[in-house]
């Protein structure tokens, strides 16, 4: 069986209420977690400290100062977007309405579509292939 990923989003500054969720994503066998934004405040961050776990932030963040206080606590923050490999497969992952919203994206809204049109292509491609059946040998 594959890794189980735990996906979160939208904790706004619950520290507790997203320790009993990742906890339960826990109980449930995920052993890597991706949060898709709207974390608000470091101690939600301190939670994924030493997990394998990937954030990006979304439109109730302090993108610039979470991502230094991520990188602080060695966690993978990516933003506007994000994208890791896991058992060999593509995930990509945003806070899409909070990166449509930003100002700072360092890329025009126009690019990042296009990136993110990209990305999704890939991995429903990548989807595509998951699904066709192995080969059976005669």
């Amino acid at each position: 069986m594959g890794t189980l990923v735990g996906i979160l989003s939208d904790s706004h500054s619950q520290v507790e209420r997203t320790r009993r969720a990742i906890e339960a994503l826990q109980q449930a066998g995920a052993t890597r977690f991706i949060h898709c934004g709207d974390v608000e405040i470091e101690q939600v961050l301190d939670l994924f400290a030493g997990l394998p776990a990937h954030v990006t932030f979304g439109n109730c963040d302090p993108a610039g100062a979470l991502a230094r206080y991520a990188a602080a606590i060695d966690l993978d923050a990516q933003h506007p977007s994000g994208e890791v490999t896991v058992d060999e497969r593509r995930i990509a992952f945003s806070a899409i309405l909070s990166a449509l919203h930003r100002a700072d994206l360092g890329a025009s809204r126009r690019e990042f579509l296009d990136q993110l049109a990209a990305g999704a292509s890939a991995l429903l491609a990548d989807l595509a292939d998951y699904r066709k059946p192995a080969p059976v040998d005669p």
